[in-house]
């Protein structure tokens, strides 16, 4: 996994929800905590790459922009596009829904995590492997799952 920062600040500021401790920004993971499970270890890095496909795709939209367009504020969205999409996918779902829980549970990205997370446990042999952009599957089924 890439850079951890335990005993964080900012995860406090950032988790103030019951049951919540760690959180992934801009690929980056922050705890409260001293260590990290493997399974949540698990379910961070899993949103490290989705962050990052999101950037590599944000990046090349970016550019196209600029370069036709000639756009420059466009460069502020790849950075922030999976917490666009997070977000929208949220909103889209609590309306749905109308419960908070529920809504989370049903985001996309969410459900990769927690569908994928457990993985790390299994023998390598057994272990099923992440697609690039594998949440898009996710937001195309209708399932509510919660982890």
């Amino acid at each position: 996994m890439k850079t951890v920062f335990y005993n964080s600040k900012i995860a406090e500021f950032f988790t103030p929800l019951t049951g919540f401790y760690t959180i992934m920004l801009f690929g980056f993971v922050f705890t409260e905590k001293n260590s990290l499970s493997m399974t949540v270890r698990s379910h961070e890095n899993i949103h490290q790459k989705q962050y990052a496909e999101c950037l590599g795709a944000g990046l090349c939209i970016a550019f196209l922009c600029t370069v036709i367009f000639n756009i420059l504020w466009i460069w502020i969205f790849p950075f922030t596009g999976y917490y666009i999409l997070y977000l929208i996918e949220y909103l889209v779902h609590l309306i749905r829904l109308r419960n908070g829980t529920k809504a989370y549970c049903a985001i996309s990205f969410e459900r990769e995590a927690y569908d994928l997370m457990g993985e790390c446990s299994k023998s390598p042999a057994l272990r099923r492997s992440r697609k690039s952009f594998g949440w898009l599957n996710y937001f195309t089924s209708q399932n509510d799952q919660t982890p």
